[in-house]
């Protein structure tokens, strides 16, 4: 890949030629390269080779944004068109809002779209005082899994509500 950007350099290709090559080794490389829309490619690190930082990146034409230094990119002398880290397709998060009712203890979470696989860890965060009590998970399925009180919270309309993340493996 460094051939490859040193080729470009010496052929006077410029910093805007779309990138033909879908490895990086860090921003200050992506940096220098715009990309072609959807273009994926992957970083080594993100400030250096092996830094455990790198990930994949999308080459997105339309966009404006300011360039963060980590999840958006701009390129110099680009106006229009950012690289943009994607996330780890390996977690999912979410929200949920429940109404406690009598006697219920077990909460199902569908998911909007089944997954492609059974989650190997689903973690929750209670982000009201009436789901913020002792549970734990059971029934984690491609579809969803369920949330389980020990004893039944308090009843009420959209008074259980909490994140949470999937994690595919």
């Amino acid at each position: 890949m460094i051939f490859f950007i040193l080729l470009c350099s010496i052929a006077g290709y410029g910093q805007t030629t779309p990138v033909a090559s879908k490895q990086f080794a860090t921003i200050a490389d992506l940096r220098a390269q715009a990309g072609t829309d959807n273009v994926i490619v992957t970083l080594s690190g993100l400030t250096a080779m092996n830094d455990k930082n790198g990930g994949t990146y999308q080459w997105d034409a339309a966009n404006v944004s300011a360039d963060d230094g980590v999840l958006i990119i701009k390129v110099a002398n680009v106006t229009t068109g950012r690289w943009i880290k994607k996330l780890n397709d390996n977690v999912i998060k979410g929200s949920v809002i429940f109404n406690g009712t009598l006697l219920q203890t077990a909460y199902p979470v569908t998911f909007t779209n089944a997954l492609p696989y059974v989650p190997a860890s689903v973690f929750i965060q209670p982000t009201s005082t009436n789901a913020a009590a002792l549970s734990w998970i059971s029934n984690k399925s491609t579809t969803g899994f369920t949330v389980n009180f020990l004893s039944v919270p308090v009843i009420g309309t959209s008074n259980i509500t909490f994140d949470y993340i999937v994690i595919k493996q």
